[in-house]
């Protein structure tokens, strides 16, 4: 009940869903131990809320203590594994967004919908960082038709997305 207060806190109120959220780590803790999903899940929770406050530091240790114990629990290639790396791409760099999107890639295929939104968020990252290095700017034109691909084999709908509006752009 603690984690669910936490998780509608973190919304309105980033200090109020830390209480609740430590609370619930507390409880989990005593009752799963530390090597658990439960603790993992409200332990990224918080780093969550720290990547919002922007403590990166604090929230990076809480990601690497996560990652850790998901590897351990799960195996290296696991979705609950890639949504972590995701979060340390936030903090870090490309490069676990990379990882992210193998995992991906090897477990829900090049079209699902997940692959195709990381694959949209390294292209923008790309983008961000091609004044500085074009070959980057050639990525992010291979990755967008990629997912224009994707969507073709899927026979998606695309509605008010981003992907649309590109799609002229590279094309």
């Amino acid at each position: 009940a603690y984690k669910c207060l936490g998780d509608l806190y973190s919304v309105s109120s980033a200090t109020d869903a830390a209480v609740y959220y430590n609370k619930a780590l507390e409880l989990a803790k005593k009752k799963f131990g530390e090597e658990s999903l439960n603790f993992v899940e409200i332990e990224e929770s918080i780093g969550k809320i720290l990547l919002d406050r922007k403590e990166y530091y604090k929230a990076i240790k809480k990601f690497k203590k996560a990652l850790g114990i998901k590897k351990r629990l799960l195996g290296e290639k696991s979705i609950p594994v890639a949504d972590t790396y995701i979060y340390m791409g936030k903090l870090f760099s490309t490069n676990y967004w990379l990882k992210a999107i193998e995992i991906y890639k090897e477990l829900l295929g090049d079209t699902h919908i997940k692959t195709i939104e990381i694959k949209e968020t390294i292209a923008n990252l790309y983008i961000k960082s091609a004044r500085y290095n074009n070959s980057l700017y050639v990525k992010a034109i291979s990755l967008y038709k990629e997912i224009i691909e994707s969507f073709r084999e899927n026979d998606a709908f695309i509605y008010n997305s981003k992907i649309a509006r590109d799609q002229e752009l590279v094309a």
